[in-house]
């Protein structure tokens, strides 16, 4: 594994909570627990003094937790973090402490550990840093698919991306590869694979994209193949009944 691949192994993961003695015992253990799945977790990154509205948006995370509780969903600086991450598409996820779990996070990846004791909950805490550093990997490759690098590392990410196996988790980002798609005009190799990736999320809402990136104009014939190639893809998926 060389060191960019390295690099890009490893998540970093903010935990936003208010602060207070029962949630900082939590970020502790999960802490743990998530740096044994490759989550590099940041707890209360920020010194005093400094401009945290500025700080927030140019954090370098690839996932935020949340840890939800009474006193986190009231604090300021809580819903600061939440916002920046909602406006930056960095995957969100939540963790119940206390209290009914809002709306929002019950329709992402959550974990409840209301009532739970710190040390019984390894098990499901390590299940559920799994699913966050798929999710964290794959927003980090496609963060890093910019114009200003080498053609062979742009086209190797995109294959690893459209490599990835859990079909799922691509198809949570199928918006953010049809953007990237358009970003890199200049590599139709990179947008080929990209194509591929929406192709392999497999439902009518990447056909759509497909289509719609298809009849764009100026795209290279190469990533014209592509569009095609996962247009088919999709075709083929759902005459199989593989999605609803």
């Amino acid at each position: 594994m060389n060191r960019r691949e390295q690099r890009l192994a490893r998540v970093r993961c903010l935990l936003t909570h208010k602060c207070n003695d029962r949630n900082h015992r939590w970020c502790e253990r999960i802490q743990q627990v998530f740096g044994e799945s490759g989550i590099d977790s940041l707890i209360d990154p920020f010194p005093q003094g400094c401009d945290i509205d500025k700080r927030i948006e140019t954090l370098n995370v690839h996932a935020l937790l949340f840890l939800s509780d009474p006193e986190s969903l009231k604090s300021e600086y809580c819903l600061k973090e939440l916002n920046a991450a909602r406006r930056r598409s960095i995957p969100i996820f939540a963790a119940q402490i206390e209290g009914p779990i809002p709306e929002e996070f019950r329709r992402r990846i959550y974990i409840s550990l209301d009532g739970r004791k710190v040390q019984d909950c390894t098990g499901e805490l390590a299940e559920f840093a799994s699913a966050l550093r798929s999710r964290g990997q794959l927003y980090q490759k496609i963060k890093h698919l910019t114009q200003d690098q080498f053609p062979e590392d742009s086209r190797s990410l995109a294959k690893s991306i459209s490599d990835e196996p859990e079909v799922t988790v691509l198809a949570e980002f199928v918006k953010e590869l049809k953007l990237r798609f358009r970003e890199m005009k200049s590599d139709p190799t990179t947008q080929y694979w990209l194509a591929c990736a929406i192709g392999k999320v497999g439902t009518p809402e990447a056909k759509r994209i497909l289509a719609r990136l298809l009849q764009e104009k100026d795209i290279h014939p190469y990533a014209q193949e592509g569009l095609k190639d996962a247009i088919r893809a999709v075709s083929d998926l759902m005459s199989k009944g593989g999605t609803q």
